[in-house]
């Protein structure tokens, strides 16, 4: 009995070695889990090169000069020894365009100058057609030249119509008194007007033998 016994288990495990059976198939891929926490930025890299610098830009236009602080020394040769801004505001066009008054002042006149001590005269002018057209001018003259008596100055600023297909502006100097004349095709209604800068349209500087600025007439100054 104890032989049949141990037939048997001899029976049972060799069954039990059999062959290993094939792979089955892999099974589905299961939900994506929930994304981690950031972890935290690096150091920073270090700085790159600078780069090459670039082209240098155009010198801009130089400006005027302007007046000589109190302190000049009288005994300069050459500094501002009179001034004078002159502005007028007219009202010349309609809101159309046409010849006309419409209570709106769209017309700026304005003419500056200096007398220097040496008689160089240096004048500066702009002019204004609301926002539709503006313009400026600058002209210094050595005491030699007739611009530093008459000072002249010119700056765009042109009125409709356009069928004249000549560009008006307004050209400033002096006569008796500082004046903006309008130039422009022989036909325009404009062409030939003079608008005056008197005593209330101008402020009007001179300096003393001290180099001080002190107020006056443009009949002081002209």
């Amino acid at each position: 009995m104890t032989q049949l016994r141990l037939l048997l288990l001899v029976v049972i495990a060799a069954a039990g070695c059999g062959s290993e059976g094939p792979i089955g198939d892999q099974g589905a891929q299961g939900p994506k889990g929930v994304s981690g926490e950031r972890g935290a930025a690096g150091p920073a890299g270090l700085a790159g090169a600078q780069g090459p610098a670039g082209e240098r830009g155009l010198t801009g236009a130089q400006g005027p000069q302007g007046p000589a602080g109190k302190d000049a020394p009288a005994s300069a040769l050459y500094r501002p020894a009179e001034w004078f801004g002159c502005g007028r505001v007219l009202d010349l066009v309609m809101g159309d365009g046409s010849p006309g008054t419409d209570g709106i002042t769209e017309t700026s006149l304005s003419y500056t100058a200096i007398r220097y001590s040496n008689g160089d005269f240096e004048v500066s002018c702009s002019s204004g057609l609301g926002a539709v057209s503006s313009g400026t001018g600058h002209e210094y003259y050595p005491v030699v030249t007739v611009g530093a008596n008459t000072g002249g100055c010119a700056a765009a600023a042109d009125y409709p119509p356009q069928n004249d297909m000549v560009s008006g502006y307004w050209y400033y100097e002096i006569t008796s008194s500082p004046q903006a004349k309008y130039k422009d095709a022989s036909s325009h209604w404009l062409q030939g007007r003079v608008f005056t800068f008197g005593e209330n349209d101008c402020n009007v500087l001179a300096a003393d033998s001290s180099g001080k600025w002190l107020d006056a007439a443009l009949s002081d100054v002209l």
